[in-house]
């Protein structure tokens, strides 16, 4: 069985955020998982724990993705009241 995957991925330099919709009975959900990528013995790892010189790209990231959803998320939440 294959792995579930982010409905889309956003990323500035080694920092990703991935979005994952949920669908309840009653409403669609939307989550962001914030991430960064690293290098080890030529394997590609990922941390949810960042650097303190990590948070302006997990800042920038963030107001990105937010851009991107946040007509959507709206326009979604407006359509079921």
């Amino acid at each position: 069985m294959e792995k579930p995957r982010p409905n889309q991925e956003y990323r500035i330099a080694h920092i990703k955020a991935a979005v994952w919709t949920h669908a309840d009975e009653d409403r669609t959900r939307t989550t962001v998982k914030f991430s960064r990528l690293y290098r080890k013995d030529g394997q590609w790892h990922s941390s949810n724990v960042f650097d303190v010189r990590d948070l302006l790209l997990v800042s920038e990231l963030a107001n990105a993705v937010h851009r991107q959803l946040a007509p959507v998320t709206t326009s979604v939440r407006d359509a079921a009241a």
